[in-house]
């Protein structure tokens, strides 16, 4: 199902994440009260997936970085799961405050 909803969420004109491929694994680590690639997302916002460092988290980039961390932590525990996405293309970002930056007034 998750390859087939990609596709027709895209077609609809909309980024697209899905934790796992078709009939993957989906990891959901008790000590996280996450799932593993929500888990990533949310450490992804806190700025960690801001890579060129501009203040904005681009969709490209929260998804490399949500499901870098989520294949090598799948993998060290011996599984393996591929979040996939669809759409980064299109043109939204999300701010963050980088730690250390100075809030003007």
């Amino acid at each position: 199902h998750g390859a087939r909803a990609t596709v027709t969420f895209a077609a609809a004109d909309a980024a697209v994440f899905v934790a796992t491929q078709a009939g993957g694994k989906l990891l959901s680590p008790q000590h996280l009260e996450a799932s593993l690639f929500g888990y990533h997302i949310a450490q992804a916002l806190t700025g960690r997936a801001d890579v060129d460092r501009n203040g904005r988290i681009s969709p490209a980039e929260l998804f490399a970085y949500s499901r870098d961390h989520t294949v090598v932590d799948s993998a060290y525990d011996g599984k393996s799961q591929l979040p996939l996405a669809r759409g980064l293309d299109r043109s939204f970002n999300l701010s963050v405050r980088v730690p250390g930056d100075q809030v003007s007034r």
